[in-house]
């Protein structure tokens, strides 16, 4: 009996270490990947975006109030179906699920925060993964607007 709780409580602990990278600190992010490079330009105003190299992935990570809110992911030979399955897996802690929405073109997960992925549109071989709600809160803080000009 104690084997088993000892086994069961390594694979919780193994599965809580797999959630969601969307959400992670910096720091949290660079344990992962490694030290990254910020970007130049950013994807969203007001927000800091790195660039990250792993396992033949180039990960783009959006920063706002310290949180990733999106990562995109690339692969030199294209992002396959299977690598964005194992995407996906990785960014489904407990107790929620993906399923993919065919009229809007992208998979949602279940849960909370509320995350989406797709194809990011014109380049098929990036795919994205973004936490809906923070990436509309940053836009609405950040409005740009004409004035000044």
């Amino acid at each position: 009996m104690k084997h088993f709780l000892a086994i069961s409580f390594a694979a919780l602990l193994a599965q809580m270490n797999a959630h969601a990278r969307v959400g992670e600190t910096r720091e949290e992010i660079a344990t992962r990947y490694g030290e990254g490079k910020k970007m130049p330009t950013q994807r969203l105003a007001g927000t800091e975006s790195f660039e990250y190299s792993k396992s033949g992935f180039i990960v783009e990570v959006v920063i706002v109030d310290g949180k990733s809110v999106m990562e995109i992911y690339a692969r030199n030979e294209g992002t396959s179906d299977e690598a964005i399955k194992e995407l996906l897996k990785v960014n489904t802690p407990v107790g929620t699920a993906w399923r993919f929405d065919k009229k809007a073109g992208r998979w949602e997960r279940s849960g909370v925060p509320r995350l989406v992925g797709y194809r990011w549109p014109g380049h098929p071989d990036f795919f994205c993964i973004k936490d809906l709600k923070a990436c509309e809160a940053a836009e609405k803080k950040n409005k740009p607007n004409a004035e000044g000009l």
